[in-house]
């Protein structure tokens, strides 16, 4: 296998731009699954699971990631796997928090070393699950929503998440969209009712807090579905003192051909001070 050596820098070009994310900075040594802004020429939204899908009777890892089979061979007849991960509630209280993350940053997560990166195949996906991606009688929150710049009404507009109809308050489902409306741990701006500012690690962002009057309660379930195998990349840190990545770089040697696009990230002095 053949990995190239970048540099990593505060700034964007040639070299990668790392930023501070809500997990902390990168560690040396270790990989992560990556997937550059913009990646697939589809903006972040086109990635929503609408609605989240519950994972009830998944076997979904609350720590590290979960490679789960979905039941179905690729046109080499290989077993489709599908990366899972489930995203920490104390780094990111709301789903939304790694979502804008994703939007601002590109995804960036960390993988074990552990991983059985054999099973992977260009037809696999990156699948993120959440404490609070699934609300339990939400029609309160399509009822008084409220609107904002940073996030779509409903990614795909589905006119049962957007319009008025028919049944409407009995919608059981929780469309992306209203997670914005759903949010914890934010200060109100004082500019609308409801409105409130999240501060993340590296940027803020608004949405709404959930009307006094909700009272309901939250399910894991999956938000997020990218397709990793076609469009991502491994980053590997490097490890300048203690050589560790390169255990990491012999465990990627297991991946499937197809999938082989690794990258060495050398750090420049300042993110290493950062590191330590």
């Amino acid at each position: 296998m053949k990995a190239k050596t970048i540099n990593a820098k505060h700034t964007t070009g040639s070299s990668i731009g790392i930023q501070k994310r809500n997990c902390a900075w990168p560690q040396l040594g270790k990989a992560y699954l990556s997937i550059p802004v913009g990646a697939y020429g589809s903006p972040i939204w086109n990635f929503l699971i609408d609605p989240t899908m519950t994972i009830e009777g998944l076997d979904v890892k609350k720590l590290g990631m979960t490679l789960l089979s979905r039941g179905c061979y690729d046109a080499n007849g290989k077993e489709i796997y599908d990366i899972w991960d489930w995203i920490g509630s104390g780094a990111y209280p709301n789903p939304t928090d790694w979502l804008m993350e994703v939007a601002h940053f590109g995804l960036h997560q960390l993988i074990e070393r552990t991983a059985q990166f054999g099973l992977l195949s260009r037809d696999s996906y990156y699948v993120a699950v959440h404490d609070r991606a699934g609300i339990v009688n939400p029609y309160e929150l399509y009822h008084n929503r409220l609107e904002g710049n940073d996030f779509p009404i409903c990614p795909y507009d589905y006119p049962q998440h957007v319009e008025k109809m028919v049944g409407w308050l009995e919608l059981q489902e929780t469309c992306p969209g209203i997670l914005f409306n759903d949010l914890i741990k934010g200060e109100l701006t004082g500019n609308k009712s409801r409105e409130v500012i999240r501060k993340n690690a590296s940027f803020s962002y608004t949405g709404y807090m959930p009307p006094d009057t909700l009272d309901t309660e939250h399910v894991p379930a999956a938000f997020f579905k990218a397709p990793f195998g076609a469009v991502g990349q491994f980053l590997v840190y490097e490890d300048k003192v203690g050589n560790d990545h390169l255990e990491t770089l012999k465990a990627l040697e297991a991946l499937d051909e197809s999938m082989q696009n690794v990258q060495i990230v050398s750090i420049d002095e300042d993110l290493e001070d950062k590191n330590g």
